[in-house]
């Protein structure tokens, strides 16, 4: 209670309406995870990573010693943030694990990715995805989060340059050539493949006139990020 009021009835500003119900109801960890699940098999990462920072809240005001261990539900956690691009929000749960979560295999892999998402080594993150050995439970997250980081590198090369080399887009998209071709084009994006190159469509190329500056701001911001934030070896 705060000042005679009661805690669990004040508002909680920023969550969503799916969030409250599961600090409302005081969600037990069996519906929570039918919960996750269901968000999770139809993609609605936004609302896994809302009712995945409710829940942990819940349970740390329950039992402080919640992070020491679940960490299969940090994994699913830290997954989530990778997948919606949150790196700042995944390197402070990573810093709030307990050395004991930390430990587990997978969730180490998983942070290896994560840091390789933050230093821009994309290859690193799809190598590291498809050589790594993962339970058949937790292949959905890896699955997408590479679904993500693609659509997200096709949007920014496709902006960023007039044209690319198929064998550099493969690489950075984790697949062969053909795949990569398949993957640009299934986007819409594509004008012409000729010559071992990709050239973007125009609408493509009149964008990223309107967008260089954004660009240019955003690599200066992450070269700033860089010197300031620390990341865990």
């Amino acid at each position: 209670r705060i000042e005679g009021k009661d805690v669990h009835r004040l508002p909680i500003v920023g969550l969503s309406s799916a969030t409250l119900v599961i600090v409302n109801r005081n969600m037990a960890a069996s519906e929570f995870e039918t919960r996750l699940a269901t968000l999770v098999q139809s993609g609605q990462w936004d609302e896994v990573v809302h009712d995945c920072e409710a829940y942990e809240l819940e349970m740390i005001s329950k039992n402080p010693n919640f992070c020491q261990s679940n960490g299969n539900f940090y994994l699913a956690f830290l997954f989530s943030y990778l997948i919606t691009d949150d790196m700042n929000n995944a390197r402070f749960l990573w810093k709030r694990m307990s050395e004991n979560v930390k430990q587990e295999n997978e969730l180490q892999v998983a942070w290896s990715i994560g840091r390789c998402l933050w230093e821009g080594k994309l290859q690193e993150v799809h190598a590291k995805a498809v050589g790594s050995s993962w339970s058949m439970d937790n292949q959905v997250y890896v699955d997408a989060l590479q679904d993500s980081l693609r659509d997200r590198t096709l949007k920014l090369y496709s902006i960023a340059y007039s044209n690319i080399a198929i064998s550099d887009l493969a690489g950075v998209l984790g697949c062969s050539d053909d795949e990569a071709v398949a993957k640009a084009q299934a986007k819409g994006i594509v004008q012409t493949v000729e010559g071992g190159y990709i050239h973007w469509q125009k609408a493509q190329l009149d964008q990223k006139t309107s967008t260089s500056t954004d660009i240019a701001g955003l690599a200066t911001l992450k070269k700033l990020g860089n010197y300031t934030l620390f990341i865990e070896k």
